[in-house]
């Protein structure tokens, strides 16, 4: 009897043991299973400033469509313009709205394609062009913009046709400074599953890069700061890329 309990005990402390080694393997090549999933952490952490600054929003410039009409995005055009000329059309096309933005950077340049799949096969057979979508994302003093908010995306169609235009960029004042958590920290509440925009279903994700940025909704969301946010650039098990956020603002509600 007494060795059946000295067993039980050593399983018991093995165990113990191993449950404790997880928040230090987090920070090697070791996979961290969490509530959205397997997690490992492929890149280093970077150094963690103290503060940042806080923006307020002062006022409100969204735009969803141009047109009385739902846009076409399936239809199948033959005189698209270059992706190089799509973005000069694009540019163009925001004059009306005041232009492109100062804090506007160009982040995508994409050519749509309707596809053929052979049902019995899987693959694609055959595809046309259909549209070039223009992404442009916004930068506060050299820090991103994610969420559905801060961006523009412009659909351009035969001869440089805007087929869409989508723009959500509110406006902006300094509101001082405001104290954040470690990276390491972030990392902690990432493996928790304390994130923005939760993913659905559970991944197996590779974090490949970390920085620190801004949340911004989308549209019809009331937003009073823009949330200083840790980001994690990730790859999952398909090499697709997923983006997740960690509100950095220690003990503050932004």
């Amino acid at each position: 009897m007494k060795r059946g309990i000295i067993l039980l005990l050593i399983l018991l402390v093995g165990l113990t043991a191993v449950i404790l080694r997880v928040p230090n393997a987090a920070f090697g090549n070791s996979v961290i299973l969490g509530p959205i999933g397997e997690i490992e952490l492929k890149t280093t952490l970077p150094d963690s400033p103290t503060e940042v600054n806080l923006y307020r929003v002062v006022g409100d410039e969204s735009i969803e469509g141009i047109g009385n009409t739902y846009p076409d995005y399936g239809k199948v055009r033959y005189n698209l313009p270059s992706e190089a000329d799509a973005v000069k059309f694009a540019i163009k096309a925001l004059e009306r709205y005041g232009g492109l933005p100062e804090d506007a950077v160009l982040s995508k340049v994409q050519t749509e394609y309707a596809e053929v799949i052979d049902t019995d096969t899987g693959k694609v057979v055959d595809r046309e062009p259909t549209l070039i979508r223009v992404t442009f994302k916004r930068c506060i003093n050299g820090m991103p913009v994610i969420g559905p908010g801060g961006k523009i995306v412009i659909y351009i169609g035969d001869n440089g046709e805007v087929v869409d235009l989508t723009k959500i960029w509110r406006k902006l004042e300094y509101a001082g400074k405001v104290k954040i958590i470690p990276a390491k920290e972030a990392f902690e509440k990432l493996v928790k599953g304390e994130v923005m925009m939760k993913p659905m279903g559970r991944l197996k994700l590779k974090v490949t890069d970390v920085e620190m940025g801004y949340y911004a909704a989308g549209f019809g969301k009331k937003q009073e700061y823009y949330t200083p946010v840790w980001i994690f650039h990730c790859k999952d098990h398909l090499g697709n890329n997923v983006t997740l956020a960690v509100k950095a603002a220690g003990g503050e509600d932004f």
